[in-house]
């Protein structure tokens, strides 16, 4: 049984997917931007030149190597951790507070997001399917944001608490009914 108030904060991305990461490195999230002599441009900003001269790895942003990812959730390097990537629909996404773990749920559609935590409270143990990663956390402060966002001035994001560990996540496709479809990643310790 879960915790959580009825009232869920939803966020949104303004097109691209979302990311989940420990807050200590979400200041290394650069999103759509490089950072050129400690000033942030954007690729169409950027001479190939000044590109050359960053001797970036790649000549793609943390937003484009976000915009790779095809599965629903994936692990993604910032900086010397790892966040999550959540790709797929453009959707409402929340969090959902558990004793001992928790759940990303993103809405496809609904006709009623209040009634979420009833549907949330009864989820049957036949849904999931086990990702083939585990998210090993070491910071209990997350952040879930719009992954084309610059981490150190985010305009829209919802934190999580989550207690280090690591986590077995799995993900579901859920339809309660008829008018709601949801996918959800559920965070189980390992």
């Amino acid at each position: 049984m879960s915790n959580q108030s009825t009232n869920l904060k939803w966020i949104n991305s303004s097109g691209g997917p979302l990311v989940l990461i420990p807050k200590h490195l979400s200041y290394f999230w650069m999103g759509y931007y490089f950072n050129l002599n400690d000033s942030l441009v954007s690729p169409f900003e950027i001479t190939s030149e000044e590109l050359t001269n960053l001797h970036l790895a790649t000549s793609k942003t943390d937003y484009d190597r976000a915009c790779e990812i095809e599965e629903y959730l994936a692990p993604i390097r910032v900086d010397s951790g790892i966040g999550l990537v959540i790709t797929g629909e453009i959707c409402p996404t929340s969090w959902w507070q558990e004793e001992f773990g928790g759940m990303l749920v993103r809405i496809n559609y609904a006709s009623d997001a209040n009634k979420m935590p009833n549907y949330l409270t009864n989820l049957p143990d036949s849904i999931w399917e086990k990702e083939n990663f585990c998210f090993d956390l070491q910071d209990d402060h997350l952040l879930l944001f719009d992954s084309v966002e610059y981490g150190k001035d985010i305009s829209d994001l919802l934190e999580i608490t989550l207690q280090p560990s690591n986590y077995q996540i799995f993900t579901a496709n859920y339809s309660p009914n008829s008018e709601t479809a949801l996918i959800i990643h559920k965070f189980t310790k390992a």
